[in-house]
């Protein structure tokens, strides 16, 4: 991985991205642009704190050779006394400016980028998860519709559709019951065993705990297995949803205040060809929570943050 080309100098204004820009990665890309034009000004301003820490020689600080001078101006004459005096003023006025400057660009313009994906999957209606009670550790469900892709798809009615793995162990684990797509163009029911979590592309609709010592012998009909539904449902998908999914960011620095400026870019996503409808639904100093409202599924955004103040 390559790194800009740097040069000490102080650019007169930093260039605002466009949302009709085309977001170009390389040397002179506009993703790079206002990140080249901030090294140039850190490298500008770093040479400025150089040249303040060579003013303080070997003194340790620029306010002991300040001291050390005055002494010496106080031991000259009127006329030496006013020619060291300008020269101090001078050297404290430009060591001045060049701090304020180094820590108005450590507090001040900040810009940030990075990427999040937002799934937007759950259930139209039915699927719901009981025990059996024909077969040992088995679950039924019962017919439904289940969204995802941008599309419905088919849940069929299953009898002893999922086993429960057993749970030797001396104390209570959790698993997830999960459907899934099948080849056959519906979608299936299936439970993680212990300790792995359901897998990409699946969609947990309830949490299984399982209690110390559930087995086939102790517990063939799940008597002491809690099942908790955590189905996402959305009656009336794709035309209105109650609670439209969110993704958290939080931000690789945090900022002094939440005044800062968003740009998203949906770059991937599946289901409707329009582009996906994102907003932001709160922002912090240490990050914002994005909500996508529209049908949408897998949605891969890129962000970018500015705040040029504090």
């Amino acid at each position: 991985m390559a790194n800009l080309n740097e040069t000490a100098a102080w650019e007169s204004g930093v260039y605002r991205i466009e949302t009709t820009d085309p977001i170009l990665g390389g040397e002179t890309g506009t993703a790079n642009i206002q990140a080249k034009q901030l090294a140039n000004r850190t490298l500008w301003l770093k040479a400025r704190a150089d040249q303040v820490d060579a003013a303080a020689a070997g003194y340790g600080s620029l306010q002991a050779r300040l001291a050390t001078l005055q002494s010496q101006v106080e031991a000259v004459g009127a006329d030496m006394q006013n020619v060291e005096q300008a020269a101090v003023l001078e050297a404290l006025m430009q060591a001045r400016t060049a701090l304020g400057m180094i820590d108005a660009l450590r507090i001040g313009p900040w810009q940030q980028q990075g990427g999040v994906t937002i799934a937007n999957r759950g259930v139209v209606g039915g699927c719901v998860v009981s025990k059996s009670t024909t077969a040992a550790r088995n679950l039924n469900i019962t017919p439904g519709r289940v969204f995802a892709n941008g599309r419905t798809y088919v849940v069929l009615e299953g009898t002893n559709a999922a086993s429960v793995p057993p749970n030797t162990g001396s104390g209570a684990v959790t698993v997830s019951a999960y459907l899934y797509p099948h080849s056959a163009g519906d979608w299936r029911l299936a439970v993680t065993a212990i300790g792995q979590s359901v897998p990409a592309g699946g969609m947990e609709i309830y949490r299984l705990t399982l209690p110390a010592n559930s087995t086939d012998a102790t517990d063939p009909n799940l008597t002491g297995v809690t099942l908790t539904d955590v189905r996402r449902i959305e009656a009336d998908w794709p035309e209105l949803m109650s609670s439209p999914p969110e993704a958290q960011v939080l931000l690789p620095r945090a900022l002094r205040s939440s005044g800062y400026r968003l740009h998203l870019e949906p770059v991937a996503w599946s289901g409707p060809q329009d582009r996906p409808e994102v907003q932001v639904a709160s922002r912090a100093s240490n990050g914002f929570t994005l909500r996508l409202i529209s049908a949408h599924d897998a949605v891969t955004l890129r962000w970018g943050l500015q705040k040029l103040d504090d």
